[in-house]
């Protein structure tokens, strides 16, 4: 009887804990959002739009009608025209060239300025091979064809940049297949401090530089002695993700970006954000992310004004049995 009584009262109390809350009434006022990366091999785009909360069952639409003005180095460029969904500009940003852009929004003027990096330079690619034990691997293939392995291929990136110590400069390295047919291993940046350093600085650990895969990661020349500097980065896959090799198709691209100082601070603080950095792989070929409370250089709204200036190298990787 006791129990009964127990179990009685334990739910009068559980029920009086249940409330409705309408998130509705915590919602802030909509900001306004400006969007763009200025990216030396592309035209100059840019987004304007507002914030919206995940309670909204659509997206805020973009903003349309702005007298969007954009400036480099000082000198006007005229304005922006709106067309399928983004401000345009046909000026194709240089390295060293500052960008302005300024536009006023239900009376608050927006703008945002960058400046555009030194263009970086990618001396030598040089690449080593072994394989690796694993405790085994196993594909099944068409008709039911089944490969096993018990070991892993491991291919070194030795990457060597030019680097001018007196200056910071910051980057983004990225790898990506030629042909998108191909299968690209795990990407493992940590065998270079230059990248742990990046994840002590947003307190991630050491194994998430394994788990991004190809998508890149940003890094500075914090540290970097002389002219040079010799990057290392391993790609690891089972020997049946490189049957290509036989006929000539595993190559690489790997992608070099130099990025202002503001993409970088966006980029860490969204990392920060996002542990899974499930974000990286928008970053480079949309250039935006939607901005939560992380960095931003934007006066008068919110959102990221970002510069890069890319340098590739395309690379054969090769077995030594």
């Amino acid at each position: 009887m006791k129990k009964i009584i127990l179990l009685f009262f334990c739910t009068i109390l559980l029920s009086a804990c249940y409330k409705n809350i309408d998130l509705s009434e915590y919602q802030e006022a909509p900001v306004v959002v400006l969007n763009c990366l200025a990216n030396s091999d592309t035209t100059l785009l840019a987004d304007i739009s507002t914030t919206w909360s995940y309670t909204d069952s659509k997206r805020t639409d973009d903003i349309m009608g702005l007298a969007v003005e954009m400036t480099v180095n000082g000198e006007s460029k005229g304005l922006m025209t709106y067309r399928d969904g983004m401000y345009r500009s046909d000026i194709r940003p240089q390295a060293g060239d500052q960008i302005e852009f300024k536009t006023v929004v239900d009376g608050v003027e927006l703008s945002a300025h960058d400046r555009m990096p030194d263009a970086p330079e990618i001396v030598k690619v040089e690449l080593t091979h072994r394989r690796v034990a694993t405790d085994g691997s196993i594909m099944t293939g068409p008709g039911g064809f089944i490969s096993e392995s018990n070991y892993n291929e491991e291919f070194t990136y030795h990457i060597t940049i030019k680097n001018d110590p007196t200056a910071r400069r910051y980057y983004f390295l990225r790898f990506k297949e030629a042909n998108h047919k191909q299968i690209m291993g795990d990407i493992d940046y940590s065998y270079d401090p230059v990248f742990q350093a990046t994840m002590d600085q947003v307190n991630q650990s050491l194994g998430n530089l394994k788990v991004v895969k190809h998508y890149g990661l940003p890094f500075t020349n914090e540290g970097m002695t002389g002219n040079e500097y010799t990057l290392t980065v391993k790609e690891t896959g089972a020997p049946f993700d490189y049957n290509e090799l036989s006929l000539g198709g595993s190559d690489r691209i790997i992608i070099l970006y130099a990025i202002s100082e503001a993409y970088y601070k966006y980029m860490t603080t969204m990392m920060a954000n996002d542990p899974d950095a499930t974000w990286q792989g928008k970053m480079t070929e949309l250039g935006l992310a939607e901005p939560t409370k992380v960095y931003s250089n934007i006066h008068g709204g919110t959102g990221i004004m970002a510069c890069l200036v890319p340098v590739s190298m395309r690379v054969t990787l090769n077995i030594k049995e």
